[in-house]
């Protein structure tokens, strides 16, 4: 009874304590590869284009071995191949074009039948010259003549010029021609006004007011006339450039023909009249010539030239025959305006038109060997 007992205490103790789990398996080490092995793992990696793969594999192996990627260990080699390798591998990409250039901003066109910069400053010369002679006209007729007020006047009617040849100016260009066009015409108005008013003045019928008020008038009516047959007759400015000297010098020759005839109170009637016929002249020739700036700037300098030359022949020669005098002046302007004009058309090749023919006056100079001597001669075209 006893043994059954115990027997039956002990079931119960088993029965009642807690069941016992066997414990787990530990964890298998991780299987070391050699560094061959590491290597053949790799190479077929690369083999198989796993770039990817193959440097995670050779990260851990460098890791945990502690190689120094800059060294000539075969896995750093490996591993800077890897990099070498994904980098040509990759799909190479076009380049970025390049950037468009900014559109550059288109400059304002020039039409052809705008003015030369030469001819802008014509515009406010003549302009600013305008302004200048209103002034001066103002002061004669308030009789303004103290030095420190007389000056303000013109200045005004200058900077009035100039604002006045800037509006004319802009935004458009004034065409061609019309600059040139009013400068000779304010210049040949107030010549003949200047030259009329100083004849009344010199013979008793007009005061200063009035004298300034007829070379005023003179200078406002050329104005008008130089811009209007500018506009109406497409003036080029090598003509108008032309019928100014001519008037200028013929002036000027009407001046000395007053002095050869001894016509002292008639200098200005004379000077009128020459000025005239050399308008006339100059005008009526101008179709045939065409005349360029250039050649009328020669033709000044001839002229110019020959009158100091035939000044200096006078003194020398004929200082007490004022007839003699002036006649040999004379001359010597017209022979030096002519031979002016001649040398700037040989040189500038006469003026040419739209279908580059040159027309105009043309010389030429040649020199024809001959038996015992030479023959120099002028071809004109």
């Amino acid at each position: 009874m006893t043994r059954l007992a115990l027997s039956l205490a002990l079931v119960v103790f088993a029965s009642s304590a807690p069941a016992q789990t066997p414990p787990a398996p530990a964890p298998a080490a991780p299987v070391e590869r050699t560094e061959r092995e590491v290597c053949d793992a790799v190479e077929a990696m690369l083999a198989a284009s796993q770039f990817a793969d193959a440097r995670a594999l050779l990260d851990d192996e460098i890791a945990r071995r502690g190689v120094d990627l800059r060294s000539t260990s075969p896995l750093a080699v490996l591993r800077r191949l890897t990099d070498a390798m994904e980098q040509r591998a990759a799909p190479a990409l076009p380049p970025p074009p390049p950037a468009a250039p900014p559109a550059p901003t288109p400059a304002p066109t020039a039409h052809q039948d705008d003015r030369t910069t030469l001819e802008a400053v014509s515009l406010y010369a003549t302009t600013v010259s305008y302004g200048l002679v209103t002034g001066a006209w103002l002061n004669a007729q308030f009789d303004i003549s103290d030095l420190k007020a007389a000056p303000w006047i013109p200045l005004v009617g200058a900077g009035a010029g100039v604002v006045a040849a800037y509006l004319a100016d802009n935004p458009r260009a004034i065409r061609r021609g019309v600059p040139t066009a009013m400068g000779a015409g304010l210049t040949l108005g107030l010549l003949g006004g200047a030259a009329l008013g100083v004849q009344g003045w010199r013979t008793g019928q007009w005061g200063i007011p009035t004298m300034s008020t007829i070379a005023w008038t003179g200078a406002t009516v050329g104005l008008g006339a130089g811009v209007g047959l500018a506009l109406l007759t497409d003036a080029q400015p090598g003509v108008s450039s032309f019928v100014l000297s001519g008037g200028f010098w013929g002036a000027v020759l009407g001046f000395m023909t007053a002095y050869a005839v001894e016509e002292d109170r008639h200098f200005g009637s004379f000077a009128l009249a020459g000025e005239a016929i050399g308008v006339a002249a100059s005008a009526a020739t101008a179709g045939l010539l065409h005349p360029t700036h250039s050649q009328v700037r020669w033709m000044d300098l001839g002229v110019l030239a020959g009158g100091l030359v035939g000044t200096g022949i006078g003194m020398l020669l004929l200082r007490e025959e004022r007839a003699p005098f002036a006649a040999t002046v004379q001359l010597g302007m017209i022979g030096g305006g002519v031979a002016g004009f001649l040398l700037g058309a040989s040189r500038g090749g006469g003026s040419q038109g739209a279908s580059g023919i040159a027309h105009g006056l043309a010389m030429h100079p040649a020199v024809v060997p001959l038996e015992g001597g030479a023959m120099l001669l002028l071809t004109g075209m």
